[in-house]
């Protein structure tokens, strides 16, 4: 197999999405994109009971979040609260705000607004932060897990000043219809829910727990964010951004994962997605880092139209080997949508998870 080039790029500080549990209304679960940008020393977290206007005192704390999620632990019932993170540098400059994310609490519902809007730059004269907003579609295609300890939520926001109608359907092993349905956005509203309420969920009568994908087709250009999320052994609430596969037949390219981990207790699970309507084959090969000349394991996918596959190699604890993945496409057919889920498991629980998403041809791989 071909050596590929992995790319670096800068993401700016958006909140992509708000969840919680039920069983943990109490609790408030915030997530964002990273920044690329080396001068980032961490973040702060700031909260208010009236729109725009917060306290020099983050609710995080004196101490800056180092990772890209934090939890709030004592948001109250029937209060609405606002959030926005901002980020600090080495040089302890701050950044503007990142987008609002308001929050109504609730015993048993958890109300989710204005979760994709413009990041902001960063107040420095040496350095910026980019700004990053979901990018406007008008179809995708998205891995979708509804049975315990896995869900998937699904934020769908209209920028424009008319109605929308988001055409949805699931999918199955082979890429049979399951059920199909249509919500309608306002203009400037947003639909964010778990694939297993409403307005996404199915009758009774029809089950998906054998759910593979979940397609929309909306009207007009909407921005969307898919998120997996992964109840573990403590009822802790883990977060993993998907990515949103675009419906095309185009001849595929060979892409890479361009870091995995596997011993010493890491999982790796694999989630490829056929964005198209005929089958997928290929051959999944996992290079040690150091040494890109020969795969040192290989496996191959076939994915059904419309459906997904996945791949779980399980924790061991033998010594790590870290490399990269590469996902190679047989025969001309279309590159598959991906992310690479990554836990870390501890005493036979799953403290941790991230995604990686594939990446192209032109990117560079680090020796």
């Amino acid at each position: 197999m071909s050596r590929l080039r992995l790319a670096i790029t800068s993401l700016g500080v958006v909140l992509t999405i708000l969840l919680a549990t039920s069983a943990y209304a109490s609790a408030v679960t915030l997530a964002w994109d990273p920044n690329g940008d080396s001068s980032v020393a961490g973040y702060r977290v700031f909260r208010s009971e009236q729109q725009g206007v917060y306290s020099s005192q983050p609710v995080s704390g004196s101490v800056l979040v180092t990772t890209t999620s934090w939890t709030d632990p004592a948001a109250e019932n029937n209060r609405t609260y606002y959030y926005v993170v901002r980020a600090v540098n080495i040089d302890a400059l701050e950044s503007d705000n990142s987008n609002e994310l308001a929050m109504t609490m609730s015993a048993d519902q958890i109300a989710l607004s204005d979760a994709l809007a413009p990041a902001s730059d960063l107040v420095s004269n040496r350095a910026a932060f980019s700004k990053v907003t979901a990018p406007l579609i008008q179809n995708g295609r998205v891995s979708a897990e509804l049975q315990e300890p896995v869900n998937t939520a699904i934020t769908i926001n209209n920028p424009n000043t008319e109605f929308v109608d988001v055409d949805f359907y699931f999918t199955d092993a082979v890429g049979t219809e399951l059920y199909s349905s249509r919500v309608s956005i306002p203009g400037h509203g947003q639909v964010s829910a778990f694939l297993s309420d409403f307005p996404f969920a199915a009758p009774s009568e029809i089950s998906l727990n054998g759910v593979r994908t979940f397609t929309f087709s909306s009207s007009a250009p909407v921005a969307v964010t898919a998120v997996r999320g992964f109840t573990n052994e403590r009822s802790e609430f883990l977060m993993t951004r998907l990515p949103i596969a675009e419906l095309t037949s185009a001849a595929g390219v060979a892409e890479a994962f361009p870091y995995d981990v596997i011993g010493e207790g890491w999982q790796t699970e694999i989630l490829l997605v056929n964005p198209g309507n005929s089958v997928l084959t290929g051959m999944i090969g996992f290079f040690l880092a150091g040494d890109p000349s020969a795969a040192s394991a290989d496996s191959s996918y076939e994915i059904a139209p419309r459906s997904r596959f996945s791949l779980r190699i399980p924790p061991s604890a033998s010594d790590p080997r870290v490399g990269w993945l590469q996902v190679t496409p047989f025969n001309g057919t279309p590159s598959p949508s991906g992310v690479l889920i990554l836990s870390l498991h501890e005493r036979g629980i799953t403290v941790a998870q991230t995604g990686i998403y594939l990446v192209g041809e032109t990117a560079a791989i680090p020796e």
